[in-house]
């Protein structure tokens, strides 16, 4: 998993802790992704748009409308809905997750880009392969 922030704002860490199949069906899953406020103060979380899939051609989007406050070095897990087969997760397949977060820190809007990498699993989504924490890349 990989996923970054930049800015002049002390960015969040965002990470991947885990991957889980939705109990209606084997089509959905969620993605589970903390976020923890390094900054002196409290941010507050307002939305997450994004993508998910192998390529371009089989990706699924999503919008989230967050309403969640992130005390100063507090954390929180945002899960993430997505559709494992317009996303394209054929086995032992790479996904794609991209998007960005927005968030208010110190009054003024932020928003952060997230990007993570996750593996199709062998057996079907119902189980994934996600990598330990990343470091997240170069902040410009």
């Amino acid at each position: 998993l990989l996923l970054s922030a930049c800015g002049s704002a002390t960015a969040p860490q965002l990470k991947v802790i885990g991957v889980e199949r939705t109990h209606r069906d084997n089509r959905t899953g969620v993605i589970l992704v903390e976020v923890v406020n390094r900054a002196p103060r409290a941010m507050r979380l307002e939305r997450l748009q994004y993508t998910f899939g192998a390529d371009a051609q089989r990706e699924a989007r999503g919008d989230i409308e967050l309403d969640r406050t992130v005390d100063a070095g507090g954390a929180v897990v945002v899960q993430v809905p997505v559709d494992l087969v317009s996303a394209g997760a054929t086995p032992g397949e790479t996904l794609q997750l991209h998007g960005e977060l927005r968030a208010h820190q110190n009054d003024l809007q932020r928003t952060f880009p997230i990007e993570a990498t996750l593996i199709a699993p062998d057996d079907g989504p119902a189980s994934w392969d996600v990598p330990a924490e990343l470091a997240p890349p170069a902040t410009p």
